[in-house]
């Protein structure tokens, strides 16, 4: 991976990327990144292009079964008992910010709202930072990100589903490219002819 010089924080990019991904799944028809119309109602389609792969991103980072896992094993919590700290342990495992965390919970109804502003309220007590040291934990997320960097569960989650013929080679190098790596390097020598399209294995998001 390449050195970049960046103003974000890890943590939004890695979310920037999955929203990203979110984009190349649903809205571009082809390899030459035509935009795909699929939405013929009145609302603004570039509104709801947006919140669809944000969706997308949220699913992607955090999927609900693995945070009620995560809660329940390893806090050993019920929701509504969980802190700031815990927090922080949360987006430690999925690798995201405090307030994606925070409002993933809300929007899973794993929380009430004013719940979700007691988290925030006590995230701004007490800086990210400050939590981060109380746990010992890497700083990383907190920091503006100088090379490209993922979850490694990304790289995997991209490379099989190709070794696999679940996605054709053209969504293979558009979701690498956005790390910027070459997708050569996994290039099969001949392609099947029956591939899947990317978006087939999608289809609970729409």
């Amino acid at each position: 991976m390449k050195e970049r010089r960046s103003s974000e924080i890890l943590s939004r990019e890695i979310f920037t990327i999955a929203h990203e991904i979110g984009h190349v799944i649903y809205d571009f028809a082809n390899e030459y990144n035509d935009v795909k119309i699929d939405i013929e109602i009145n609302d603004n389609s570039e509104d709801i292009s947006e919140a669809r792969a944000f969706y997308f991103a949220n699913c992607f980072l955090m999927p609900e079964e693995e945070i009620r896992k995560y809660i329940k094993f390893e806090l050993k919590k019920n929701c509504h008992e969980l802190g700031a700290l815990d927090i922080v342990l949360l987006q430690l495992e999925f690798q995201v910010s405090y307030a994606a965390m925070a409002v993933r919970l809300y929007d899973l109804r794993m929380i009430s709202g004013s719940y979700k502003s007691l988290l925030f309220d006590k995230r701004n007590t007490e800086t990210s930072a400050a939590l981060f040291k109380k746990l010992d934990a890497d700083e990383r997320l907190l920091k503006a990100a100088n090379i490209t960097e993922v979850p490694s569960k990304y790289l995997e989650y991209v490379t099989s589903n190709y070794e696999k013929n679940y996605i054709p080679y053209s969504s293979l190098e558009k979701s690498l490219a956005l790390i910027g790596m070459d997708s050569e390097i996994f290039k099969k020598e001949k392609q099947d002819e029956d591939e899947l399209d990317i978006k087939d294995i999608f289809e609970e998001f729409e």
